[in-house]
């Protein structure tokens, strides 16, 4: 079986722009005469607007859409259920997405994941219920116009060897969903979910690269869709496998790819620095996905490449040209205390959101590499989208409220 490659290197652009940081700190150090470390770069600031929702709903998820320009999807809770919200591209006007739900725990579900294609819209509902309040997992689909519940019998997501779910794409006509799952093996597995008109079908994990091992345990954390269009998209999931080989436990980042949900999967190993190093969420685009997350307590970012065209030796041959870059943040942003990072794409340019115990920062990534620092809100940063110049978030207060902020980037 030929190993997949994955190569460690840092991105042209990106090292230029840290070299410069560099040698300018180092210039500041020299005329002063001190010894000490470079001051933090000031952050830009924002103008952030508040996005009130109408009856009082509560903001929970965003994902952005296509199909209006700077449209944002807001995902959130209200007094009768779930709810779905338009931001236009001026960051006040709203539309309401019609909800049809169907099943009984339909009504009380809260978004736990969201992700728009264009005007096609597949969430994730979640609530709890049975005698053991096991979380009930509902699923709907439909298009920014209105969106559907689509019932399911109980144990496609739900019974005594489910793992819960973590994760949803859409993209290329696909719907697809991950968790976890137990085949029967000596853990929980990666699994994979895929819509099919009204109905979502597991494909088993057990015997894949997606399989946890007596000494290798999968964790799955995100899901993502890449390649261009006329080609079968490449599957990206990503998260964690714990080894348990050694003296003591140590986690690394993993990413598994296929250009079929059904695989057959790729696995490639992220480079890390500690034993402590995850996946936490991911964006694509046409040519690969950034991964975030934390490698010890600080915050981490990949970038994986992949090729659309199937392997010319067959669906069954590992392709080597699946390429993972560890790609330096900001010194200021790499050294915060992570808790967990998200990611945005807002065309070529890449919002990363580093969750820390002392708030978060906020970086841009343009086209050509270079990144900047930006003011965040004030609050615990829960969820972020970006979309033709508008950046939105839901932060949580220390109180416990929540709201969406938005602001124009130029």
């Amino acid at each position: 079986m030929t190993v997949p490659r994955a190569t460690t290197r840092l991105l042209p652009a990106v090292t230029a722009t840290l070299v410069a940081l560099a040698a300018l700190a180092g210039a500041l150090v020299g005329c002063s005469g001190s010894q000490g470390p470079a001051p933090a770069p000031t952050a830009r600031p924002l103008a952030w607007s508040p996005v009130p929702l109408p009856r009082g709903d509560v903001p929970l998820t965003l994902a952005t859409s296509a199909a209006s320009p700077g449209a944002v999807i807001v995902g959130a809770t209200s007094s009768t259920g779930p709810a779905l919200w338009s931001v236009g591209a001026d960051g006040r006007s709203l539309v309401a997405v019609p909800l049809s739900p169907h099943s009984t725990y339909a009504h009380p579900a809260r978004w736990a994941y969201l992700a728009v294609d264009g005007q096609h819209v597949v969430g994730v509902g979640r609530a709890t219920g049975g005698a053991h309040g096991l979380p009930r997992w509902t699923v709907w689909d439909g298009s920014t116009t209105g969106v559907q519940e689509r019932p399911q019998p109980f144990e496609t997501f739900g019974g005594p060897r489910a793992g819960g779910l973590a994760a949803v794409a859409t993209g290329a006509g696909r719907d697809v969903v991950v968790g976890a799952w137990d085949d029967g093996g000596p853990g929980l597995d990666g699994a994979v979910w895929l819509r099919s008109a009204g109905r979502w079908d597991r494909l088993p994990g057990g015997g894949t690269a997606l399989a946890s091992t007596s000494t290798d345990l999968v964790q799955v954390a995100s899901v993502g869709l890449t390649g261009t269009s006329g080609d079968p998209p490449t599957v990206v999931v990503a998260g964690a496998a714990t080894d348990l080989s050694g003296s003591a436990p140590s986690q690394h980042p993993v990413a598994w790819t296929s250009r079929d949900p059904r695989g057959p999967w790729q696995r490639h190993d992220l480079p890390g620095t500690t034993s402590a190093a995850r996946v936490t969420g991911s964006t694509c685009d046409r040519t690969g996905c950034w991964l975030v997350g934390t490698d010890g307590d600080v915050a981490a970012l990949w970038r994986l490449t992949a090729r659309s065209a199937p392997s010319p030796e067959g669906p069954d041959v590992a392709d080597p040209d699946v390429v993972v870059d560890r790609v330096p943040l900001p010194g200021t942003v790499a050294t915060t205390s992570a808790t967990g990072a998200l990611t945005a794409l807002d065309g070529a340019t890449l919002w990363v959101v580093v969750r820390g115990h002392s708030g978060a920062a906020l970086v841009r990534r343009d086209g050509a590499g270079t990144w900047s620092v930006w003011a965040a809100p004030t609050g615990d940063v829960q969820a972020v989208a970006a979309r033709s110049g508008l950046l939105a978030v839901v932060v949580r207060a220390a109180g416990g409220t929540r709201r969406v902020l938005v602001a124009a980037v130029r």
